[in-house]
């Protein structure tokens, strides 16, 4: 398969379920390299767990209607050697704007970006949605790996770990 830039082909784009591509390239080349200039930065490999959908796909996801994924212009990364907030962190004060849309989804250890227009960020935890700016989003991220530590240190003593 065609390669997009040095570290993503058009493999890692094609949706899921049907194995498609979206029809205009556009945005797919435009996130393709902004996700490689993350990529450089980061020095290791990015994961995408979901670029294009194709809109059967995105409604058994749980995708909104409007979802930037039914272009090419979301992507769904997991980088493995950032903690969420360090991966999260990057994408959202990246210095050059290169992302509209950045949200953490700490459940997975996921982090979403794409090319909206307008700066957004926000978090999905326990199922909820909350949209928030980006110093409050890696304000909640500190706060939920502290909580998460904690409870895993009483865990520890509770059960002798």
């Amino acid at each position: 398969m065609k390669i997009l830039t040095d570290n993503f082909s058009w493999w890692e784009v094609k949706c899921r379920c049907c194995g498609r591509l979206p029809e205009d390239d556009q945005m797919v080349l435009v996130l393709a390299d902004r996700l490689q200039t993350i990529r450089n930065k980061v020095g290791d490999k990015i994961k995408i767990t979901s670029w294009f959908r194709c809109s059967k796909h995105n409604s058994e996801v749980g995708g909104s209607p409007a979802s930037k994924h039914l272009s090419g212009a979301a992507a769904d990364i997991y980088i493995p050697s950032l903690s969420l907030l360090e991966a999260f962190s990057l994408c959202a004060f990246d210095g050059e704007h290169l992302f509209g849309g950045v949200g953490a989804y700490p459940s997975d250890g996921i982090i979403h970006v794409d090319l909206r227009i307008q700066r957004i960020c926000w978090i999905k935890h326990k199922d909820v949605y909350q949209y928030m700016d980006k110093e409050e989003a890696i304000a909640y991220l500190i706060n939920l790996d502290k909580n998460r530590r904690f409870a895993k240190a009483m865990e520890d003593v509770e059960y002798g770990g």
